[in-house]
This record gives C-alpha cells, sequence and structure tokens, in this order.
C-alpha cells in the first residue's frame, strides 16, 4: 500500500508536513492512549519508508543502485588483489555477452523484489501474519459488532417466547426447520463471516474495512432498538 496514502498526505508534501501527519496519526492510534496497534504500527512503518525513500532521493541513489555500486567496489577491490594477466584480444572479449548481462550479479540474486500485494502468495502470508502474529485491526469496532448482535439474539429469543414472529425469512426458515439453536447458530455464524471479510477487507483498505463493520453495527442496532421497545410494549 502507497505510504503517503496511509498518512493521508500527498507525494509533493514537505517533510514538514509528513512529520506533522505521522505525529498526529501516531498520537491517535499509540497503544498507550488507547489506540489501535495494527493502525500505529502501519503509520510507522509507511513514516520509516517515506524517510527513507527521501532520504536515498538526497543522496542521489535508490537502493537497486546502492547493491549495484556495493557489487563494483567488491569486483574492483577483488580485481586489485590479483596481478593483471594479459589476454589475447578477440571479437568476443571486445562485446559483451548478451547472456552475461541479462542475468543477475550473484550477489544481488538473493535480494529480489518482493511479490506485489496483489499476488496471491503475498496476501495470503500477509493475512496468516496478521492473524497470528500481530494483533488484529478493528478489534474495537469487531467488539461492538459482536455485542449488538448477541444483544439481537437475546431480545429476538425473548419476543419469540411471547409468540411473536421472526421478521428475517432466511432466521424464520432455519426457526422453522432447526428450532431456536438453528437460527442461533444460523446468525452467529453470519456474524463470524461478516468478521472474517472485514479482516481481509482491512489488509488493503483499513478505513474501508471499518466503515463496513461501522453499518453492519448501524444497522442490527436499529433492530436491537426496535426489538427493546416491543419488548417494552409488550402486554404484562
Amino acid at each position: 500500500m502507497n505510504p503517503y496514502k496511509i498518512l493521508g498526505i500527498n507525494e509533493q508534501a514537505t517533510d514538514e508536513e509528513i512529520k506533522r501527519a505521522y505525529r498526529s496519526m501516531a498520537a491517535k492510534y499509540h497503544p498507550d492512549v488507547g489506540g489501535d496497534a495494527w493502525v500505529f504500527e502501519q503509520v510507522r512503518e509507511a513514516y520509516d519508508r517515506i524517510k527513507q525513500s527521501r532520504q536515498a532521493a538526497k543522496a542521489g541513489y535508490s537502493p537497486a543502485a546502492a547493491n549495484s555500486t556495493a557489487a563494483n567496489s567488491t569486483a574492483a577491490n577483488s580485481t586489485r588483489a590479483k596481478p593483471k594477466q594479459p589476454k589475447p584480444e578477440s571479437d568476443s572479449t571486445r562485446q559483451p555477452n548478451a547472456s552475461s548481462t541479462n542475468e543477475p550479479h550473484p550477489q544481488n540474486a538473493s535480494m529480489k523484489r518482493p511479490n506485489k500485494l496483489g499476488q496471491p502468495a503475498t496476501f495470503f502470508k500477509r493475512l496468516i501474519t496478521l492473524l497470528f502474529h500481530r494483533q488484529l485491526p478493528l478489534q474495537s469496532e469487531t467488539s461492538y459488532f459482536i455485542l449488538i448482535n448477541v444483544l439481537d439474539i437475546i431480545f429476538t429469543n425473548a419476543l419469540l417466547r411471547s409468540h411473536a414472529i421472526e421478521a428475517n425469512p432466511l432466521a424464520n426458515y432455519f426457526l422453522k426447520h432447526w428450532g431456536l439453536p438453528g437460527m442461533i447458530a444460523f446468525k452467529l455464524a453470519l456474524v463470524a463471516g461478516v468478521c472474517l471479510v472485514t479482516q481481509l477487507i482491512a489488509v488493503y483498505h483499513l478505513k474501508r474495512a471499518k466503515q463496513v463493520l461501522t453499518i453492519g453495527c448501524g444497522i442490527v442496532g436499529l433492530v436491537v432498538a426496535y426489538s427493546a421497545i416491543m419488548l417494552i410494549r409488550k402486554p404484562g
């Protein structure tokens, strides 16, 4: 992901604007102040990448150029250590070999560029890292979403005991065929699916995943509020 987009700035921003944006987001998402640790780590990595790229640009070289420079200096040192031996000149020595120019330098063979984020191998590797090696993103929003859905299940159970009708056609289908446990299992599976989808979206677009959870909390919250009103108005 573009580090400038993570900090919410454009690539023409000055160094002072970059520092200001980083400090603002770090103060907002730092774990010590109750922020999201995953977001804070992404912000810090984005700031480090921008700072390193700008330092390299000011020095007048890129990371790839630095690797080739180091390789050339190593080759030059090895050439000085051995005495030169005269070689017969020929047409093959004057013209560079096409195959040798296309092959990578041995020292740079292990320094391949990583796969882009869109490729499946990198996507699943990053997803596994997020699920098992880091704090999951959007933990607060996910907790609110699960809590509201649990309240919906509790209120629905109370309404069904008072001879109310399930308005959700899918939930009503599970209720008729498998009873109350089947309906509860359906709703919990639906909640788990939404949480998994938002985690997948967060790999690419953290803000969009947060919007999905916020909209989900709003929709289920309206259902819970309506159920609560019906329970209050229910005759004793």
